[in-house]
């Protein structure tokens, strides 16, 4: 229901896909993957992933589809881009630093700050600020983290959770080391 809320809305306000402001098919997530709203089961699972102890690293998100489209435009136009669950990234990839992986790991897997998905926000769209990559051999774990809706989606596998984020943690903080290429507002 509350997808057919946001797509109806979508088109509303003249963000359909065909518009490309929306880059996410959701009845293809909902139908090729495991999507998990409002449950902390998923989390118990994927937190057994060995790619925790893998290589971890961060991509920086795009400017937002739709407050930033000009600037998207022009981004997706000049620099080396990559697509990743959906949202385009920078592809220059930064490879964490060995000081910083358990903390960084620490941040993003903190339950305190993770809670259930509350329902969609009227934000103009999820859009990924950041995602953080987990790698050990075949086990890749993707972390897109939203600090404008607060929201947090994980895929592992055919896996996928979508929960609401608390960033008081620190974790928006720690991860301004890693904002290189989007241009600042």
């Amino acid at each position: 229901m509350k997808l057919i809320f946001l797509l109806t809305l979508s088109m509303l306000l003249g963000l359909s896909p065909s518009h490309g402001a929306l880059p996410v098919d959701w009845q293809k997530i909902v139908r090729d993957q495991k999507m998990s709203f409002n449950s902390f089961a998923q989390w118990e699972v994927i937190s057994k992933e060995p790619a925790w102890g893998g290589k971890i690293e961060v991509f920086e998100g795009l400017p937002h589809q739709l407050w930033e489209a000009d600037q998207l435009k022009k981004e997706k136009e000049t620099k080396p881009k990559i697509e990743l669950h959906g949202f385009p990234f920078y592809k220059n990839q930064m490879v964490v630093k060995d000081d910083d992986r358990k903390k960084l790991t620490e941040l993003i897997w903190d339950r305190k700050s993770n809670r259930p998905f509350g329902g969609f926000k009227l934000c103009g769209g999820f859009h990924p600020d950041f995602l953080v990559r987990f790698t050990k051999g075949e086990s890749v774990v993707s972390v897109q983290l939203c600090y404008g809706c607060g929201e947090v989606r994980v895929f592992a596998g055919d896996r996928f959770i979508y929960n609401d984020r608390s960033y008081r943690g620190g974790l928006r903080e720690f991860m301004k080391q890693f904002e290189k290429e989007r241009p600042k507002q």
